[in-house]
């Protein structure tokens, strides 16, 4: 019975600190991409990535390391997705660097996790990034994507020079996000925008179901934005104590 009274005060306690915003957020996460879904005729697939990754997103918005549980299994969706559009360098990097990124994230935010009290869920140790740090990652992008440009042209990707940008952002983007880095939404927000113009030429193209796949990284946007601000209260109520 005691167990099952904490197990009932952990889940009550889960949303207790989310404020009014989250909660639309996490609301309009299942909402949007139904209706669109549903208005456009997108297909299962493309609504749940869709809604899976805007739920991961305001997890990591908030430091929640269950973020990248969700976020395994929108990768998962997201990746058919991309393959089904010839977006060869999306899956490429999900495969070949999002899974060995997601569990290096995962054993990495484990172990900065913090003690939780009365129950409600463990936060994890924000670093501040340095100046020199984020050059050196800067530098090692620019040449990643300079390679990736002239691998996706062999194998003939689409959109290739949005595709290019989009792989360089979502590696600059994770990275810092493993490394608990105080700039890491600021690396999903760009990685965010460059999927907007993938995915709206797509549509642009005559492809409208992917409607959908243009709302998600609005969304996402909307939620990495609200992350820069809220990542860097977390970091100076860390830094206070």
């Amino acid at each position: 019975m005691g167990g099952e009274n904490v197990k009932q005060g952990f889940i009550s306690n889960y949303f207790s600190s989310w404020s009014i915003l989250e909660r639309v957020f996490l609301v309009l996460a299942f909402i949007a991409p139904i209706t669109l879904g549903i208005i456009f005729q997108s297909s299962l697939l493309q609504i749940s990535a869709s809604s899976v990754t805007m739920i991961a997103s305001l997890l990591f918005a908030k430091a929640r390391i269950e973020g990248y549980v969700v976020s395994l299994i929108g990768m998962v969706l997201f990746g058919i997705v991309a393959f089904n559009n010839r977006l060869f360098g999306e899956v490429g990097v999900l495969i070949f660097f999002g899974l060995p990124a997601q569990i290096a994230g995962f054993i990495s935010w484990t172990k900065a996790l913090t003690k939780s009290e009365d129950n409600k869920p463990a936060k994890i140790q924000i670093r501040r990034t340095s100046l020199k740090e984020i050059s050196i990652l800067v530098l090692i992008c620019g040449v990643l994507g300079i390679g990736l440009y002239f691998l996706l042209a062999a194998i003939n990707t689409n959109l290739l020079l949005l595709s290019t940008i989009s792989v360089v952002f979502t590696v600059f983007g994770t990275i810092l996000m493993i490394r608990r880095s105080h700039f890491g939404t600021l690396g999903f927000a760009l990685n965010d925008i460059s999927n907007i113009l993938l995915w709206l030429m797509i549509v642009l193209l005559g492809d409208m179901t992917a409607v959908v796949m243009i709302v998600q990284p609005i969304m996402l946007l909307v939620n990495n934005t609200y992350g820069i601000f809220e990542w860097r209260k977390l970091l100076k109520i860390q830094e206070r104590k």
